[in-house]
């Protein structure tokens, strides 16, 4: 047990093709892992501190940009500050300067930080110092800003000297003015008073307008604006002079004896003081100081704010420099990196290539050459010629072979002295037998073992080619029977049975990929391969192909009434029948399901795939008997051509799927072949279908209400909930546009739709109570899909629970819903009527009306269809019909409601007969709220507690 599990993990030596193959893997794999790992050294040492200094450069860029941005945010809010003083953003600025400096401070830290790592003169672009000398000259700006005679220095020779004279001039000027008045003075004195006091108001006005020129207040040139008012200043002045002087020299009429002495000197000595502090304010408008606020954000704040700006843009040129050195870096290992791993793939293509001319000279020849020899040696050739090889698994494979002096390794004298001791040669022998005679005594030398003596026993020898004994009718003393065989036929028997084991293993999955695992017909995979394989040689010889493609009627009925194993076995004989009907080159493959298609090659006209259509579907009417009943199924088939249709194998695919659902529309168990309205037809219900989901998204749907009145009193007793489309951009779309579309659609979708125009109705209800305080009742349609899906029962039930108003609801059920046995709806229309909701039978007497539904439904009332309205007036027939209905309701206990009321004769001829409500265009067409809100407010209405209350009476 020892030896064998040292045997078991010796290495192999080179002697054997193992071994070499062993130490050659070997040294390759010492070889690229050290080349690996020098690689891995490598990358780590020059890439790692290049990858750190990047991402602290990128930090420090994103901190800069931060930086950028505030200062740009400072420079906004201090123009704000110049434009509104007195919006007192100081604290926003002030904020804004405070997270500047700790954004400073930690730029600082990290650029530091970076220095150290190596990268230098990146700390001189970081503007520290600047920064309290920037906040210093900031308080100073806001306390500027903030004191209007510190930002204005005019405003201080205006209100300290100017205001005063002028005040004094303008009320001495008032004063006698005032005289005048009162004793009605109209003289040349009087004149020249007015005419001053007049220039006087004409100069304080050129002052403001000089003040609001400096402003730029009424030009976009505020220089040419002072210009024109100094110019009227001085002439406004050099006549207050004037006048001040003639007055002087006029004499005072008596009657204004009160105007004291020396007046008019008084008011020159204003005049002249007055233009002094004039030019005083001139002088400051015209500095670069007339706005102190200004002057020292554009002196000193924007400068230090370019300042920085540009320190930090050249901060981030530097960082921009740097990580483009070590990107570059970065690029020159990655590419040193490559020029190694191409080597060592030069190398190891070359080590291969290396590796197979040895393996072949050394290993692959000898094997072939011992085999050739083999085969001639089991061929009967004695003159076998032994290549010589070094490989132990060579020489093993050597040992098969029978030489003349020697077997593995015998010598001949003692096979022969054996082999006369045991037989007797015959003159039928051939070469052959007696070479393999010999064989057997060598093994019988090599393992005596083995040999079980036997009288009488017939010698059983193995053959050359590995088929079990056969026997040669010597007599012989005993029977061998070999423990070991030769080593080079077990290979050969375990290779062969390997390979059968192999092959068959893969028939079978190649079949489950491409069939059936049901039906065993082909499936999608190998029925397109087949296609597009008769596509290219319909091409090649200009051939139709037709494809038809199968969907049973009502299969999943069937389904789910049988079970699904029942469902297989109508599966599985409707693929039996299929097969019949086609030739043995067509192909019939399942898709799916209930899905089949079939592949029609070489056909000379359509003639033909219509005919094997009718063939199918005649086939499939046959009854099929499943378990101990019969059962009938039909099939609806689309037909598509190539090339007529389409070319390539998915687009006909989709043709006659398309053309099949048209087969289907058309009232199924029938075939239709593909056009190019039918895919514009598709390509829309794809296209409305889209639209409907994102309308019910959006919202879309609305209701609009047509009102119900009362026939004889025309009182508003009800209104009918019609549904409408309201797309974004577009018309009002009416639901017979969409309505089948949206039965198709996912209950989710439809559950949407039905939430949102139930909260509509909810919004109606509370408006119309509050406003006119009664419950307006409303009328509206049931889906015939809610009431045949008892799953959704309690989903309806659900809806109008979650009503504010459920009970002035009433539900409409169309009369063609109830053609189905409806077991489950009686117990949804005793759940309703828990509610209190009423039940209306709509569209009475145009299906296939039933007195059963009368007696047996809980309606409250019968609505008759407008089908038999429209013609009452004109037809007799039509009038008798519509008053039977009538009294056959009232005889049941039930109200009716005429639809489509058009015409004054129309309305007269139902009160006549005893209709009790009317509805049609003769009273209102369908209307939105808001319309509807407009009619309740000018109609008499009904409170829905007295309708229900006559209705029972």
């Amino acid at each position: 047990m020892s030896r064998n599990r040292e045997s078991r993990w010796r290495l192999p030596t080179l002697a054997s093709y193992q071994g070499q193959y062993f130490y050659m893997a070997l040294v390759l794999i010492m070889v690229l892992i050290f080349f690996a790992w020098m690689g891995l050294q490598y990358v780590k040492t020059t890439s790692g501190e290049q990858i750190s200094r990047i991402g602290m450069r990128a930090e420090i860029e994103q901190e800069t940009g931060a930086l950028l941005q505030e200062l740009r945010e400072i420079q906004g809010l201090l123009g704000n500050q110049l434009i509104e003083p007195g919006k007192r953003s100081g604290s926003e600025i002030r904020n804004l300067l405070r997270n500047m400096e700790n954004r400073f401070a930690a730029l600082s830290e990290k650029v530091s930080e970076l220095n150290e790592g190596g990268d230098q003169h990146l700390q001189e672009f970081i503007p520290v110092g600047k920064l309290s000398d920037f906040r210093n000259e900031i308080t100073s700006f806001l306390h500027i800003s903030g004191n209007s005679i510190l930002r204005f220095p005019g405003i201080y020779i205006i209100q300290t000297d100017m205001l005063p004279k002028s005040r004094a001039i303008h009320d001495a000027l008032n004063s006698i003015v005032g005289q005048m008045v009162q004793r009605k003075d109209v003289s040349e004195f009087t004149h020249l008073v007015y005419q001053a006091r007049h220039t006087w108001q004409q100069v304080q006005s050129e002052v403001n307008l000089l003040v609001a020129n400096r402003f730029s207040v009424f030009s976009d040139n505020p220089e040419m604006g002072i210009e024109d008012s100094v110019r009227n200043i001085d002439k406004y002045l050099k006549k207050m002079q004037q006048l001040l002087l003639e007055l002087e020299e006029s004499r005072v009429p008596k009657r204004l004896s009160v105007v004291e002495d020396g007046v008019w000197q008084r008011l020159l000595r204003n005049v002249d003081e007055w233009r002094q502090s004039y030019q005083d304010l001139l002088a400051s408008l015209h500095s670069q100081r007339w706005r102190e606020d200004m002057y020292v954000y554009k002196s000193s704040l924007l400068p230090h704010i370019r300042s920085m700006q540009t320190d930090l843009k050249k901060l981030q040129d530097a960082l921009v420099q740097q990580t483009t050195d070590d990107t570059a870096g970065l690029t020159n290992v990655a590419s040193r990196l490559s020029q190694t791993i191409f080597l060592l793939t030069v190398l190891g293509i070359l080590w291969i290539l290396f590796a197979y001319v040895y393996l072949r000279i050394r290993v692959i020849k000898p094997i072939a050459d011992t085999a050739h020899a083999l085969r001639q040696e089991a061929n009967g050739n004695s003159d076998v010629v032994i290549p010589q090889s070094k490989l132990a698994e060579t020489q093993d494979l050597q040992a098969c072979l029978l030489p003349r002096d020697r077997f593995w390794g015998v010598p001949a004298p003692k096979i022969d002295s054996a082999f006369d001791n045991l037989f007797v040669p015959q003159p039928s022998w051939s070469p052959s037998t007696t070479q393999q005679l010999r064989k057997l005594v060598a093994a019988l030398y090599l393992a005596p073992n083995d040999w079980t003596p036997r009288s009488e026993a017939y010698f059983v020898f193995p053959l050359a080619q590995g088929t079990p004994g056969k026997q040669c009718g010597l007599a012989a003393t005993g029977v061998y029977q070999p423990s070991l065989r030769s080593p080079c036929l077990a290979a050969v028997e375990a290779f062969s049975e390997m390979r059968r084991q192999v092959w068959k293993r893969q028939q079978g999955l190649d079949h489950l990929a491409h069939h059936d695992p049901l039906t065993q017909l082909p499936n999608r995979l190998l029925f397109m391969d087949r296609l597009e394989h008769a596509l290219s040689i319909a091409r090649r010889h200009n051939k139709m192909v037709a494809l038809l493609f199968l969907d049973l009627d009502n299969f999943k009925q069937i389904n789910d009434a049988l079970g699904h194993f029942a469902g297989d076995e109508l599966l599985v004989n409707v693929a039996r029948r299929l097969q019949k009907v086609i030739r043995k080159s067509d192909t019939v493959a399942r898709l799916g399901g209930d899905e089949f298609a079939i592949l029609l090659e070489d056909i000379g006209q359509k003639a033909f795939a219509r005919n094997v259509a009718l063939k199918i579907l005649k086939e499939l009417q046959s009854p099929l008997e499943i378990g101990s009943q019969q059962y009938h199924i039909s099939g609806s088939i689309g037909i598509s051509i190539a090339p007529y249709d389409d070319n390539q194998p998915e687009d006909l695919l989709r043709d006659a799927d398309s053309a099949m659902y048209e087969a289907k529309r058309c009232g199924k168990n029938n075939y239709h072949f593909f056009s190019s309205e039918l895919l514009q037809r598709v390509s829309r219900q794809l296209d409305l279908e889209h639209r409907l989901r994102d309308a019910a998204l959006k919202k879309e749907f609305l209701f609009h209400y047509q009102p119900i009145v009362d026939a004889g009193t025309g009182q508003l007793i009800a209104v009918e909930a019609l549904m409408r489309w309201q797309p974004e951009n577009g018309p009002l779309i009416y639901p017979d546009e969409f309505m089948e579309t949206m039965k198709s659609q996912n209950l989710d979708l439809s559950r949407k739709v039905t939430e949102h125009l139930f909260a509509q109705v909810d919004d109606l209800q509370e408006h119309v109570l509050n406003e006119y305080g009664i419950r307006l009742r409303v009328s509206i349609n049931m889906a015939p899909s809610a009431l045949r899906d008892p799953s959704r029962h309690s989903g309806v039930i659900t809806t109008l629970r979650r009503l504010k108003y459920p009970s002035p609801i009433t539900l409409e059920i169309t009369e063609d819903t109830l053609l189905e046995d409806l077991a489950t709806a009686r117990a949804l229309f005793s759940e309703l009527r828990q509610l209190g909701i009423p039940l209306v039978l709509d569209d009475f007497g145009t299906g296939q009306s039933s007195l059963n539904h009368l007696r047996s439904y809980p309606f409250d009332s019968i609505k008759i269809d407008r089908e038999f309205v429209r013609d009452i007036s004109s037809d007799e027939d039509d009038a008798i019909l519509v008053k039977a209905i009538t009294q056959l309701a009232h005889s049941f206990g039930m109200k009716v409601v005429a639809e489509g009321v058009e015409t004054e004769a129309q309305r007269r001829y139902l009160i006549n007969i005893g209709c009790d409500y009317l509805q049609g265009y003769i009273i209102s067409k369908p209307l939105p709220t808001d319309a509807l809100l407009n009619f309740l407010g000018a109609t008499e209405m009904s409170l829905p507690e007295k309708s229900s209350a006559s209705r029972k009476s």
